[in-house]
């Protein structure tokens, strides 16, 4: 992992954050792409579910025109 890369621990507080009740269980990395992103299992009030946290970092160009809105997206990624 480098410096642009957001730490396994920041990824967990983000979900922590956006979902109060999931727990994150595991994190894998996905490399294609401009932006930090992550296939992330947690555990959930209704079962486990697989998510992609997609993050920017204050780095980013775009940085001083995000919203706190856009600041991470945490999308149901299908299980199969």
């Amino acid at each position: 992992m480098d410096d642009t890369h957001v730490s396994d621990q920041t990824l967990t507080d983000m979900v922590r954050h956006l979902r109060p009740s999931w727990r994150v269980v595991d994190v894998d990395r996905i490399e294609e792409g401009a932006n930090d992103a992550a296939l992330v299992e947690v555990t959930t009030p209704t079962g486990t579910r697989r998510v992609v946290l997609k993050t920017v970092t204050s780095s980013h160009p775009l940085a001083e025109t995000r919203t706190p809105e856009s600041e991470s997206v945490c999308t149901d990624w299908p299980t199969g």
